[in-house]
Formats: C-alpha cells, structure tokens, sequence
C-alpha cells in the first residue's frame, strides 16, 4: 500500500482545519462581555432634626433646634444588563454602596418601606446575546458624615461575573457637593 504525499496532506490539513474551526468557535462564543447600562437613577438624603435638652436656671428643661443630620439615603434606578457573548453568562454578588470621603457604605434594606426592589437576583443566568432589565430600589439608614451633601458621595455598583473571584465596580453616579 503507496500513500501519496497528496493524501497525507489532505488528510493533516483536513484535521488541522476541523482543530482551527472548533478552536475559533469556541473563542467566538465567548469573546463578548456583560454591558451593565444605568437610567433613572435616584438618589435621596432623608434629614431628621436634632434637638439638644436644654436646663434652664428655674430647672425647667426645654429643646433647643441644633439643626438637622442625615438619617437615611434612598438610592434607585433601572439597570439594562446585556450578555453580548454567544454563550449563557450572569453577575452575581451584586451591592450598590456610596463612598464619602474614601468611606464606604453599603445600601441595605433595613427599613423595609414596603416598595423597595432588588432585581439583581435575576442576573444570575442571561442567556447569550439578550438584555435583561431590573430595577433598584433601597433605602439603608445612614449615619455616616454629617454633611454628606456638602462634601459630595460616588454611588458604585459592585458585582461579580459568572461567580469569579474578580470584583467589578462600575460608577454610577458622581454627585457633587451643594454650594448654596
């Protein structure tokens, strides 16, 4: 039995082919990346006042108005989440969190206002090459810097994709002091 040089070169090219193609599908289904779009973004400062007990000589004790001091933030929005690869992909281990002066504080729901929204869990499983829309509404107490306003705070979204060890921020917001 006489092979040919011709055939042996079919038959390598043949198999190197079907290595290149199986190898360039494979990076085609995963080239892409998860697009995270923000509209609608909220955020809110509650104050409560303060008062400062006051003795008087004659013993009586009034109230006296110190001014007034965050007492909650309320942050929402709507976030348009596309998988832009060909294959299943999703974001887990999703926070929003404002940062003060190179402090962090986490938006946690513990007032529980009754209307508040967490889509993220949604995220988990975007199948490829679609969008997904979830919205966002939290309001934590908050009882960071007093003048939070004044001095000015960055909203972040921090998350996960596809439960790697890699934490991806995205800012969101940027808000910049009152000057009144």
């Amino acid at each position: 039995m006489n092979i040919s040089s011709d055939t042996i070169i079919g038959i390598c090219s043949t198999i190197l082919g079907t290595i290149l193609g199986w190898l360039l599908n494979s990076l085609s289904n995963n080239i892409g990346k998860i697009d995270i779009c923000i509209s609608d973004l909220n955020s809110q400062v509650n104050y409560r006042k303060v008062f400062m007990d006051v003795n008087e000589a004659n013993n009586m004790i009034h109230q006296h108005y110190m001014g007034s001091e965050p007492e909650s933030i309320r942050i929402s929005f709507t976030a348009l989440v596309t998988n832009k690869k060909a294959i299943s992909s999703g974001i887990n281990s999703c926070k929003v969190y404002i940062e003060c002066k190179n402090k962090r504080y986490d938006i946690i729901d513990m007032l529980n206002e009754g209307d508040s929204l967490n889509g993220f869990e949604n995220l988990l499983n975007i199948e490829g090459k679609t969008t997904k829309r979830v919205l966002f509404k939290q309001t934590t107490p908050f009882w960071g810097e007093k003048d939070i306003e004044e001095k000015g705070y960055d909203i972040y979204l921090e998350y996960k994709v596809n439960g790697s060890s890699r934490i991806r921020r995205k800012l969101l917001r940027k808000v910049t002091a009152n000057h009144q």
